[in-house]
């Protein structure tokens, strides 16, 4: 099976398997939206976990798929964080924008406090 076609899951949500690592990051490079990448990324974390999970009673066994998975999940984790990070910049960005325009507001309705009604001729 190519792991880089779109499969459907038990849910029927279109899901995407990567091959490698740099193909997901590729993959998410193309992804704008921010919350969209943070839901991929947490999907695609679970699987390295679960594998480890798996490998885990034969690490003696295995020592480098060990190594290979934990810094697999290391790196996605990182990723997540960065991305997590850049969402909060963001919003408090937009809130300082919000308050910037709240006060240019404000500082219109205390130049002009007042509007003159005028009648209207009939």
């Amino acid at each position: 099976m190519n792991p880089s076609i779109v499969e459907l899951s038990l849910s029927l949500k279109p899901l995407y398997v990567p091959k490698s690592l740099s193909s997901l990051f590729l993959d998410l490079s193309k992804i704008d939206n921010q919350y969209y990448k943070l839901s991929v990324l947490s999907d695609y974390i679970c699987k390295p976990e679960e594998e480890l999970a798996r490998v885990q009673p034969l690490k003696h066994l295995l020592p480098q798929c060990t190594l290979f998975l934990i810094e697999a999940i290391e790196t996605l984790k990182v990723e997540f964080t960065n991305i997590k990070n850049n969402l909060k910049n963001n919003e408090k960005e937009g809130e300082r924008e919000t308050q910037k325009i709240i006060s240019t507001c404000s500082n219109t309705q205390e130049r002009y406090p007042k509007f003159i009604a005028l009648k209207s001729p009939l």
